[in-house]
Formats: C-alpha cells, structure tokens, sequence
C-alpha cells in the first residue's frame, strides 16, 4: 500500500518485530475474550501495530480499510463491550515499542525511550509514557513482562474506566 493514500499500513519485515506483533495480538484478544468481533478487532490492533514504522494509522484509515461505516463500527464494537476504535488503534501502536523495550544500562530510561520514540514514530519518550500511562494506567518502567503483561495492563485498565 501507498503511504500517500493514508492507510496507515506498512509491512514489517523483520521476524521479531512481527513475532512480538503476533503474541501482544493474540494477547489482546485473550484477555479481551471471546467474541464475534474478533476478526475485525485483531485487524485494528494490526493496523495500530504496523501502521508505526513512519505513517500513522487512525480511525478513519480502520474504516475505510475494513469496508464499513464509523457509525456501524461503533455499535458493533459498543454492543459487543469492545473498546473503541481509537483506543485499539493505540493499543496497537504500544505494542511492539514496549514487546522490543530492552533497557540500555548506558542510557536512563527516558533516553532509552527517546530512541525507541525515534524509530516507532512518536514525538519523545515522553510521548510513549504518557500514551503507556493514559491506555495501561502505569508507566513503561512498570511493565516487565513483555507484550503479556502489557496485554493483561491494557485491558484490565480498559475495564475499570
């Protein structure tokens, strides 16, 4: 797919990047749990997830990608006590910056993330703890079990709220 069309979609060659895709998804919609919404939430989660390397994938990408209206998204997604659009879309982008999280011992853990930030498209490592905070309650530092526990964060914070 062409950048220039706004679909927010890149493909990821390298094997680890897509195997910590893979197992934060499957994550996603375990801890979600079941529901006929799966085909269309794993592809939004996907679209947030490969949509980081450079372009930006957003709600209106989803849409237009998946073939439906925002209206029926959301009523489908509402009705099904899925989180909305947007929000899977962030899950997403979260993902594999923090399933590839390694600490740099030579650098703190804001440098650490300010070069993580660079490659996946955010503003700063900043911008990567407070999308962590808002979306999974804790800050990346907090997060030590990989994309599983992120997972677990993500949706268990989404339930409370």
């Amino acid at each position: 797919m062409k950048a220039a069309w706004g679909l927010g979609f890149k493909k990821i060659y390298d094997s680890e990047v897509r195997d910590v895709i893979d197992k934060g998804v499957h994550e996603v919609l375990k801890n979600l749990g079941p529901t006929p919404m799966d085909f269309e939430v794993e592809r939004i989660l996907r679209m947030g997830a490969c949509g980081t390397r450079g372009y930006r994938t957003y709600a209106e990408d989803a849409y237009r990608r998946l073939g439906v209206s925002q209206k029926t998204m959301k009523s489908d997604l509402r009705r099904h006590s899925m989180p909305t659009v947007a929000k899977l879309l962030a899950w997403g982008h979260l993902i594999p910056v923090l399933g590839l999280k390694r600490p740099n011992p030579r650098l703190s853990q804001t440098g650490s993330l300010d070069k993580l930030s660079i490659h996946w498209g955010f503003d700063s490592g900043g911008s990567i703890s407070s999308k962590c905070k808002e979306y999974a309650g804790v800050y990346p530092s907090a997060i030590k079990g990989g994309v599983t526990d992120l997972a677990k964060r993500l949706v268990s914070y989404w339930r409370k709220e």
